[in-house]
């Protein structure tokens, strides 16, 4: 348990792409979510390096990557060139996602012919709430890609070939993945200046520094006085800290920004925040529906083995959050 502990505290605290500023990221919802969407937790696929999409991590060829390093595109053209990869990641994650659920009904009942007739029911019942979880977020997510679009359009961002972040990390979000924070959204949906964009990055910077020290205090809090190993209850409710503690970065974020928004911009990014919020509720809400679930039919350890260390459906959901007012 203790390294389980170290090894949270490592990542959050270290590479995560919450504090370092990458793209946001699926894997910060509890139980890290890296499955593509409308499959089951634990499918392939997490972060890749850059480069990596999966074609080129298998090898295929990268129509968008051989047009970039082989021939000069022109600078007209580098925003729609840009387009088509993020249309053609789109499609391909729908297309697998897709493939994954036909999968999944063909073994499920191959799964159910092994099992014990006693163990059936636990199985299905639990695999049901999953899939259920699963189609929820794959539905949250869909309705935020439509309302990122349509700002995107309406900015102007889909005529502009996105400028390289200073910020990128090692790790980045899969291709093709709908941005899950505000910041992100800010700089995929709209054209900013560059004095707009060091404010930005000044502001990111400094609340993202201030939320780290705050959460090294609640995990350093975890760890009993005498060295001993932490109670599994305390330690189950970090996922629920994790994800508290970037949404609420994320949020100070966007308070700060729109004071160096024009106008367009300000109604517009008012209009993703809004989309956002209602974005995290619905993943929120699906994430404890299926805990809850879960935890009835097969107990709060195994739940949380299978789940991951989120909220703790036995401790009740986590507060609600604000959001952003504007």
């Amino acid at each position: 348990m203790r390294r389980l502990l170290l090894g949270v505290l490592a990542v959050v605290l270290g590479a995560s792409p919450v504090w370092a500023g990458a793209p946001g990221d699926q894997q910060g919802r509890p139980g890290g979510r890296q499955g593509r969407p409308g499959g089951f937790r634990g499918g392939p696929g997490g972060p890749m390096m850059p480069g990596m999409t999966g074609r080129g991590g298998d090898r295929e060829t990268d129509l968008f990557d051989v047009a970039r390093r082989t021939v000069t595109v022109p600078e007209d053209k580098l925003a729609a060139l840009e387009n088509l990869a993020l249309e053609y990641a789109v499609a391909e994650n729908d297309a697998v996602a897709e493939v994954r659920r036909r999968l999944n009904k063909e073994y499920l009942v191959k799964v159910v012919a092994l099992l014990p007739d006693e163990e059936k029911p636990k199985y299905e019942k639990v695999i049901a709430a999953m899939t259920e979880r699963d189609d929820a977020i794959a539905a949250a997510e869909k309705e935020l890609r439509e309302a990122l679009d349509k700002v995107k359009v309406a900015q102007g961002a889909d005529k502009v070939a996105a400028p390289a972040d200073p910020n990128q990390r090692f790790f980045r979000a899969r291709p093709g993945e709908v941005p899950t924070r505000k910041y992100d959204a800010l700089r995929s949906c709209f054209v900013l200046t560059d004095d707009q964009t060091k404010q930005v990055d000044v502001i990111h910077d400094a609340n993202r520094d201030a939320v780290r020290e705050k959460m090294r205090a609640q995990f350093a809090n975890l760890r009993p006085a005498d060295g001993g190993r932490p109670d599994p209850a305390r330690m189950r409710q970090m996922g629920a800290l994790y994800r508290q503690a970037r949404d609420q970065a994320d949020d100070e974020d966007a308070k700060a920004i729109t004071n160096l928004l024009t106008d367009a911009q300000k109604k517009d990014f008012a209009t993703v925040c809004t989309a956002m919020d209602a974005y995290r509720k619905k993943i929120a809400d699906a994430e404890e529906a299926c805990r809850a679930k879960v935890v009835a039919v097969v107990g709060i350890e195994k739940a949380s083995a299978l789940l991951g260390l989120g909220g703790n459906a036995a401790a009740g959901p986590a507060p609600a959050e604000k959001g952003t007012e504007f």
